[in-house]
């Protein structure tokens, strides 16, 4: 039966084709408009705004998590070396002109001194020593003024203490007062971090934090992770934290 106005309408893949007194008229699907993607495009670009940073952070979690994994590892290295010597913390120095047997850095050459060659032979990895968050390649493993040169630094505070009342004095885990407060290593930065550690002058307040102006070492700590550190401790935990939540405290055996 036809419609009283005489119109057939069909549709044939999505194509309306109306036919009125044996002419077929053809209408075409609409398309977009300008302003329909411009509206799609800023959608787009919004969801891009907001998920991008998302991702950013995710990738600088997994960094972090690399990191600390790295630092449990070099953790272990310490608490090997002293079952084998005796109950004595590594020395910030060898004899001159010393080297380790069988330890190189990553360029081949075999280092005379610092603490990474110490437990070398227990980590076997100078990858370790590299953090993934530091875009510094001179922090790298290759050998530098007798020492390897790396993403972290030792706190040689522990050497430097009024216990033993000389530099580079032997360090017996008995010394330790409260060994899951103090820090052993942590990612460092400035140029001449590379010697492995601080030289902290005795502040006039033990709870003052690391980022306070009395520092002296402040700018020698990465914040590369998320605004923070990782940090080793005595007793083999790895901990991110805020130069701001950290104080001198955390690097004094003797004030731990």
């Amino acid at each position: 039966m036809q419609p009283r106005s005489g119109i057939v309408k069909s549709r044939t893949g999505g194509i309306m084709k109306q036919r009125r007194a044996g002419v077929t008229f053809t209408a075409k699907p609409k398309g977009f408009t300008l302003i329909e993607l411009l509206v799609v495009i800023a959608i787009i670009a919004l969801l891009a705004a907001i998920l991008f940073p998302v991702f950013a952070r995710a990738r600088e979690n997994a960094r972090k998590t690399s990191c600390q994994n790295s630092l449990k590892q070099i953790g272990l290295g310490f608490a090997q070396y002293v079952q084998d010597y005796d109950e004595t913390w590594v020395t910030p120095d060898k004899p001159t002109g010393t080297v380790t047997p069988g330890v190189v850095c990553r360029d081949g050459n075999s280092p005379e001194d610092g603490w990474e060659a110490w437990i070398m032979p227990y980590v076997k990895s100078w990858q370790l020593f590299v953090c993934p968050s530091n875009a510094n390649k001179t922090y790298d493993g290759r050998i530098n003024g007798g020492r390897c040169r790396t993403s972290y630094a030792i706190n040689l505070n522990y050497w430097n203490n009024t216990r033993k009342n000389a530099w580079g004095a032997p360090v017996a885990e008995s010394d330790w007062v409260k060994p899951a407060e103090t820090v052993t290593v942590v990612d460092m930065t400035a140029a001449d971090s590379w010697v492995g550690g601080w030289n902290m002058n005795p502040p006039a307040n033990w709870d003052d934090p690391v980022s306070s102006p009395a520092s002296t070492f402040t700018n020698r700590i990465n914040q590369l992770h998320l605004d923070g550190s990782n940090y080793l401790y005595k007793d083999g935990h790895v901990k991110w934290n805020l130069t701001s939540r950290v104080t001198f405290r955390n690097f004094s055996i003797e004030q731990g």
